[in-house]
Formats: structure tokens, C-alpha cells, sequence
């Protein structure tokens, strides 16, 4: 295919240049950075793209596809170039001061949401979030619960004040109605201990648990990119796992007849987490595996 500059540069002859440009540059999945970023670009869906096949490009449009282009040559996450990411069928704003939502923590979720589906006769739950991020897990449970007829108290912790912000603009657009509660702290600190003491039914969190071993090897665009405290945690990683095993009885009710702790984990991370789990209590514990094959989520009770 050649490379040529067209007189008229109109959808498909943008397109087609990109992708070969792209492909000449071995970038992965050239076809689709180029859908996206002139969806982003056109402000329109990706079925429009194909439909107007020869619509005309103004200066304007141009400039602002080629700006995001450099962008995405540079590594940046396509998701932080457009601004949004879907997640549970729902969409997500998303910047750098928050990690994007990945199809692996989907598989969290699902499973609490599971979790509270098979309790017939409680409609009532309490969750904390912990390190919200986007928000993307609590809002999502918020969601779905309220589907089902749920009364949710939810709570989102994050030390990040601007990644709350990125979390809060998330529940305004996808949940007008429903109030969380966010609340800018360290969660391992004695003084939010105490003002979330007992108060939970569940505990959902996917925190940091990238190695600093692992962290070296990570692809640029996330390397680079995405928050560095959202993804490294020291103790080859389990830092985190120790510290939420280490408060989990302080923040759950004890009376509660559900006392959840639901983690997502690395794909090698089951057994140690388990582990940590299994010495500070909670001895019933289930795994799930995602697609791959490999123990992502493990649910840990008393």
C-alpha cells in the first residue's frame, strides 16, 4: 500500500495512511489506535467511522488527530489520550492520576456481586472500597446492586485527593441518585481505622501488588504512565495483602452475617495471599480464575 500523501484527506484515507504508517512503525493493533483516536478525535462511534468513509477532514480535526497520534507514538495509554475506558458495560473517565480499569478486575466485581446475590433475604449492604482509584469497583457494585433492588452504603477510600476527584466525577455522571462516600485518607493510619470501625459488611479492594522486580519489566505505556502507587507495593508485592488482613477485623462488623474480604491478586500472588489471609483469620476462603486460567480474585471470611 502506498504511502503517499492524499489531496484530500478524508476518513478512509487517513485511516489507511495511519495504519500503514503505524504498521511500518511495528505498533501493535494499528487498526484500532487509529478507531479510536478518530472516533476521539470526531467525536463519534466507531460504526460512523465506516459509514462515512469519505467525509472530509477540516484543519482542525487534522491538527487534533495528529496531536493525539504523537501521543499514542509516545506510549501513552490510548485510554488517557481519549480520556474514557468501559468497564462493566459501564464508561469511566479516566487521566493519569488513576490506574485504568482492566477486564481482569471485572472478574472482582462479578464475583461480589455473586456473593451478595446469594443472600435471599438481606437487601441491605454495607462495602468499603479500598484505594478507589476511579472508582470504577465501587460505582460498579453501586450499579448492578441497585439493579437488583439493593440498599447500598458505600464507602471509597483513596489517599490520592486527585484521583477522588477523577472517582467522584464517575458516580455524578453514572449515578446521579445514589450518594458514596469519599473519604481522602490513609486507611492503614489508627485514626481512619477508627472512624470506619465496624461499620462494614464487605471489604473490596484491588491494590497495589506489582513488585519493584516486576515494575522494572513493565510495558512504557504503563511504566511510564499510570500511577506508580496505584501499581508498586513492597514485600515483593504482598504489602498491601498484609496490611488490609492486619485491619479487616477492625473495619468489619462482626455481627455482620457476610464479614468479606474480596482482593483482586497478581497472577502468581493466590497462595501467599491466601496465606496471609489464613493467619490473621479469615480461614474460609474461595478462589476464581480469570480467562487465562490463573487465581485473580480470592474471597476470604472468618
Amino acid at each position: 500500500m502506498s504511502s503517499a500523501v492524499p489531496e484530500v484527506w478524508t476518513v478512509k484515507s487517513i485511516m489507511d495512511w495511519t495504519i500503514h504508517y503505524l504498521n511500518e512503525k511495528n505498533i501493535e493493533s494499528a487498526r484500532t489506535n487509529v478507531e479510536w483516536l478518530l472516533c476521539h478525535t470526531l467525536g463519534c462511534k466507531r460504526m460512523d467511522l465506516y459509514v462515512n468513509y469519505d467525509r472530509p477532514l477540516d484543519q482542525n480535526e487534522r491538527d487534533e488527530f495528529k496531536a493525539s497520534l504523537k501521543r499514542r507514538l509516545l506510549a501513552e495509554p490510548l485510554q488517557y489520550i481519549v480520556g474514557h475506558t468501559d468497564f462493566m458495560g459501564l464508561t469511566f473517565h479516566v487521566n493519569r492520576n488513576v490506574l485504568i480499569p482492566r477486564p481482569d478486575t471485572e472478574l472482582l466485581v462479578e464475583r461480589v456481586l455473586d456473593l451478595c446475590g446469594k443472600s435471599e433475604n438481606i437487601k441491605s449492604l454495607r462495602i468499603l472500597d479500598i484505594g478507589t482509584g476511579s472508582g470504577a469497583i465501587i460505582i460498579s457494585l453501586a450499579y448492578y446492586l441497585k439493579k437488583h433492588g439493593f440498599e447500598l452504603q458505600a464507602t471509597a477510600v483513596d489517599i490520592s485527593q486527585n484521583a477522588l476527584v477523577v472517582a467522584q466525577e464517575n458516580a455524578n455522571k453514572i449515578l446521579p441518585d445514589t450518594h458514596i462516600q469519599w473519604q481522602h485518607c490513609d486507611i492503614f493510619d489508627s485514626s481512619s481505622i477508627e472512624s470506619l470501625k465496624h461499620r462494614f459488611d464487605i471489604i473490596v479492594s484491588n491494590p497495589p501488588y506489582i513488585s519493584d522486580k516486576e515494575y522494572a519489566l513493565l510495558d512504557k505505556e504503563i511504566r511510564d504512565y499510570e500511577p506508580n502507587t496505584a501499581l508498586r507495593a513492597e514485600d515483593n508485592g504482598l504489602a498491601f495483602y498484609r496490611k488490609i488482613g492486619h485491619i479487616a477485623a477492625d473495619i468489619l462488623d462482626p455481627s455482620s452475617p457476610f464479614g468479606y474480604i474480596a482482593l483482586e491478586v497478581g497472577f502468581d500472588q493466590a497462595d501467599a495471599v491466601a496465606q496471609i489471609l489464613h493467619s490473621t483469620g479469615y480461614t474460609y476462603q474461595q478462589r476464581y480464575k480469570d480467562i487465562q486460567n490463573y487465581e485473580r480474585v480470592l474471597i476470604g471470611k472468618k
